[in-house]
């Protein structure tokens, strides 16, 4: 029996706003789908396999992943899979391509479950507050204020014109028990560190390598003419530092404890003294992820 076109019609009409609305998401910003994830990656997809469950259960896609960088919770994770219908909010995973992955973890599994609806998507995509190009600088601010958000900054980031540096005041203790400031035994050798503004004083860094491990160690020694040197170290910092002369007796260093956290310091060389301690933070991420309105006072 011919079936009229416009009753076939009618079926198609009627069943495409059903399988259209079985996968409908509402758009998230990044640090909203990296809240709601237990897992946080980027991969690269090295095989694909469709699985149909021998107890007659949604089929889906299984993919081995090679994970190039983790975020969150991503240890021991073997496994990525999404349904294998896009109906169902299924990722059409190609081996070879790379992927932001936002996955729920099922207790006692070494697997990532994923879908279009919980932000992950190919590497190449933008997010609706991330381009492609910024979402790993991005995930790696959110996954160090997860832990260490620091106290709020003067004024309301949602106001700020561009991200900023902000201060908090004086280290915790935990924190100044960090920074070591002592003299050093006789000096042997040349010395060839950076020069003061005057050519009377130098300084010399050393930050720790690549394989170091931790707690890693940053020193900066000073010469000042005596028979002994001076030596500021730094316990436990996560990236190298960099210090620099303000006068002719001062020193600046900036020490980074985390991807968020640092601690001003100003040494007073002749004193033989830090005159200045002070906590920073990156505020990056709070410029970019705050969601209020800027109300101004």
């Amino acid at each position: 029996m011919r079936i009229p076109i416009s009753a076939l019609l009618v079926v198609l009409i009627a069943a495409w706003p059903v399988s259209a609305a079985a996968c409908r998401c509402a758009q998230q910003t990044l640090k909203e789908y990296y809240q709601d994830a237990d897992i946080v990656f980027l991969a690269e997809i090295v095989s694909v396999a469709t699985v149909e469950p021998d107890d007659g259960g949604p089929t889906f896609r299984n993919a081995q992943p090679r994970i190039i960088d983790a975020f969150k919770g991503a240890e021991g994770i073997q496994h990525v899979r999404t349904p294998a219908s896009s109906a169902a909010c299924g990722i059409a995973l190609a081996a070879g391509e790379r992927y932001w992955v936002f996955a729920e973890r099922r207790i006692g599994a070494p697997v990532a479950w994923i879908d279009s609806c919980n932000g992950s998507r190919r590497a190449d995509a933008d997010f609706e507050n991330a381009a492609a190009a910024d979402v790993a600088s991005r995930l790696r601010n959110l996954a160090a204020a997860g832990t260490e958000t620091g106290p709020a900054p003067f004024t309301d980031p949602a106001c700020w014109s561009a991200p900023r540096v902000y201060h908090t005041g004086d280290p915790p203790a935990e924190t100044a028990q960090k920074i070591t400031l002592t003299r050093t035994d006789e000096k042997h050798g040349d010395f060839a560190g950076v020069k003061s503004p005057n050519g009377a004083y130098a300084f010399d860094v050393q930050n720790p390598t690549g394989i170091q491990r931790p707690p890693r160690v940053a020193t900066v020694t000073v010469d000042t003419e005596r028979e002994y040197r001076l030596a500021l170290r730094l316990h436990g910092v996560a990236k190298p530092i960099e210090p620099q002369w303000i006068n002719e007796k001062l020193v600046f260093v900036r020490v980074g404890w985390s991807a968020t956290a640092f601690t001003d310091l100003i040494l007073d060389v002749e004193a033989e003294e830090l005159i200045y301690s002070e906590v920073a933070w990156d505020g990056t991420w709070l410029f970019e992820e705050k969601e209020s309105a800027c109300v101004r006072e």
